[in-house]
């Protein structure tokens, strides 16, 4: 829609839920994570259309396995992804090209993506109870913030600055975490409570 809510399009039909969509750097594209919601069994995975609905293509695909939070490098070459087992348990986090060729697994035990740096070298990841940054292909980790508060942090966004981030719960009550948001120095160890809410986002710097 427009930014003053005219012109509503709906832009996915497909039976099941469309979920979690990122807009391209270029504002091109928009990846999104879909489930056909299938009983006993089930499609999932990630796919990317035009700003219009069209064209939609589905990069990874998944066999009862739910796959979520598609999250675009910043110069749009690379997307990453997090696909949980069978049971919906064990979390894995991968990179992929954004034409869905070249998959990595991240490897190092159950990890969540949670957010590519503003130079797009590194990711941050959910790990054992820490947030680690690693290379996108998995190596040089370095934990950034051991036993983050309120247990696993899926939702994280830098500032436009690069100093700060800003973190939560993908909602409230998800993943052990009540609605509560913080605020990190990117260099690690001040942490702040912001208050109730979820899914946080930074206010892009005015032109």
């Amino acid at each position: 829609m427009n930014g003053d809510g005219t012109d509503v399009t709906l832009l996915t039909g497909a039976p099941g839920d469309e979920l979690q969509p990122a807009w391209s750097p270029d504002g091109s594209r928009i990846a999104f994570a879909f489930d056909d919601l299938g009983d006993p069994d089930f499609r999932s995975g990630v796919a990317i259309m035009n700003p219009d609905g069209s064209a939609r293509t589905d990069l990874v695909v998944r066999e009862n396995e739910p796959v979520a939070s598609p999250l675009w490098s910043p110069d749009g070459t690379r997307i990453a992804f997090t696909a949980f087992s069978q049971d919906g348990i064990r979390p894995d986090a991968y990179v992929m090209d954004a034409d869905g060729s070249e998959v990595i697994n991240l490897g190092g035990g159950p990890t969540v993506a949670v957010a590519w740096t503003p130079d797009g070298r590194h990711l941050l990841v959910s790990r054992g109870g820490s947030l680690l940054m690693v290379e996108p292909d998995g190596t040089h980790e370095r934990v950034v913030l051991a036993d983050p508060p309120g247990g696993d942090v899926l939702i994280a966004d830098w500032s436009p600055d690069g100093r700060w981030i800003v973190l939560s719960a993908p909602e409230a009550g998800g993943h052990g975490q009540f609605d509560a948001m913080y605020l990190m120095r990117v260099g690690g160890g001040d942490v702040f409570f912001l208050g109730s809410g979820f899914g946080p986002d930074w206010r892009p710097e005015a032109p």
